[in-house]
């Protein structure tokens, strides 16, 4: 990446961002969490670290990895984001530079089931 933006042509990983729909019902008369999907974008992944920090009552793993996307302004934290069968939580949603080109989500492996 140059001057934070991303380069041309790297954002090279298919990814579904995923919202829970509470609606559908589980048979049983009550409701379910169902995933749909919310848009398909193209981004690049990568690792940001991450590891534990402090939190309330105990420590907290942070988020370790970072996507880049194109900005969107229906993405949002508690969604999640799936590359294959990989799935991602959605943490936290940044406007990279608040120029409205790009979006960083900060994301944590197979926090969202």
């Amino acid at each position: 990446m140059t001057a934070g933006w991303p380069e041309p042509g790297s954002l090279k990983h298919r990814v579904t961002i995923e919202a829970v729909d509470t609606d559908a019902l589980d048979g049983a008369g009550g409701l379910v969490g169902t995933w749909t999907g919310v848009a398909t974008v193209w981004a690049v992944l990568f690792r940001d670290g991450g590891g534990r920090g402090p939190a309330a009552g105990g420590l907290e793993t942070t988020s370790d990895l970072r996507l880049i996307m194109r900005y969107r302004d229906d993405i949002r934290p508690g969604q999640r984001a799936r590359i294959g069968e990989r799935r991602f939580a959605i943490e936290q949603v940044t406007d990279m530079n608040e120029a409205g080109r790009y979006l960083v989500l900060g994301l944590r492996e197979g926090g969202a089931r």
